[in-house]
């Protein structure tokens, strides 16, 4: 037995050791302590809110600021390009506006705009705060965008802004409403005094803030937050084909941000910022946004209808009980016709 009981303890004291076994690697926890990480802190919650909304600033400019320069530098007659440039670039800003919206609501709720970005804070939905820097966040969105843009078509715009600075070409081919600049700087028509101006952007922001809030109103049962950013799209749209050859701008950042790139590019502070045009940005969007706002909430709203969701479900409820109710009576009459 001493023998045994030796032989025994020698095997095991020359056996492996037990190694734990090797764990799995979980993409999902990393991903969760990633997603604390990024939100711990109101600091880091603001700045992951300012890079979402310039990158959905930019998502959504970029691609009609393409648009309207390369309509605006091909070789379509000049008659013909008001036209073409308002039908395609309705068609991109819808489905642009469709898909920044759908890419960055879950995160900031999507402001992507100064005027609702200040709504927001007057309503409670964004701190005072975070709404100052997201006002910056888009500027440098618009900015980005206006500068990308440009630079991609500078191969082009170089040899006539060259033209124009020589005196070869005349300085309305890039400074006037439908020269090369208008793309990024939204510079006001000729053919259009200022009061028109600033009324058009009224009514066309009051359009907007009315679609928005019916958009967003849950007790309106013909709109959901999943079709939010197709309304958008389709509201902006529209209104860029009512408005065709007239330059009209709701967007302030994308104009301080566009005449930004254009002074930075082109290098003519003084015609990327005429003092005349900070009047219609300022007395145009603005007051149309707070107005429609005021006549969506006194006349549309009315917060003692049911939610659209649950009269949907009640809808669905209702629905399976009949059904459940014909069932029981297909059965019953079946099996009285067998007894």
């Amino acid at each position: 037995m001493s023998v045994v009981s030796h032989h025994s303890s020698h095997h095991s004291d020359l056996s492996p050791p037990q190694e734990e076994p090797i764990k799995p690697f979980r993409l999902e926890v990393w991903r969760a302590r990633f997603d604390t990480a990024k939100t711990a802190t109101p600091v880091r919650r603001t700045l992951l809110g300012c890079l979402v909304e310039m990158i959905g600033v930019f998502m959504t400019s970029f691609p009609p600021l393409c648009t309207f320069l390369a309509i605006g530098l091909s070789d379509i007659p000049a008659e013909f390009r008001p036209a073409i440039s308002c039908l395609m670039g309705s068609i991109v800003c819808l489905l642009s506006i469709w898909l920044g919206l759908t890419v960055c609501m879950s995160t900031t709720r999507g402001f992507l705009h100064p005027c609702l970005t200040v709504l927001g804070c007057l309503l409670g939905m964004c701190g005072w705060i975070e709404g100052f820097f997201y006002v910056i966040a888009h500027t440098v969105g618009g900015f980005l965008s206006a500068s990308a843009a440009v630079l991609i078509h500078w191969k082009s715009i170089k040899p006539i802004l060259d033209a124009v600075n020589e005196g070869m070409l005349p300085p309305e081919i890039i400074w006037s409403s439908s020269g090369v600049a208008a793309a990024i700087t939204n510079m006001k028509p000729l053919h259009q005094d200022w009061m028109a101006a600033m009324l058009n952007g009224f009514i066309c922001a009051l359009i907007g803030c009315l679609v928005i809030c019916a958009a967003l109103d849950a007790t309106n049962a013909f709109s959901s937050p999943s079709m939010f950013p197709m309304l958008m799209g389709a509201m902006l749209s529209l209104l860029l084909m009512a408005n065709v050859g007239a330059g009209v701008s709701q967007q302030p950042a994308l104009w301080l941000g566009g005449r930004m790139s254009c002074a930075a590019i082109f290098g003519h502070a003084d015609r990327c910022f005429p003092v005349a045009d900070t009047l219609f940005i300022v007395f145009g969007p603005w007051p149309g946004f707070f107005v429609g706002f005021v006549v969506y909430f006194l006349l549309f709203g009315d917060i003692r209808r049911p939610s659209g969701r649950s009269m949907i479900r009640k809808a669905e409820s209702d629905a399976d009980a009949r059904a459940q109710a014909a069932q029981r009576m297909c059965k019953g009459s079946e099996s009285m016709s067998f007894s």
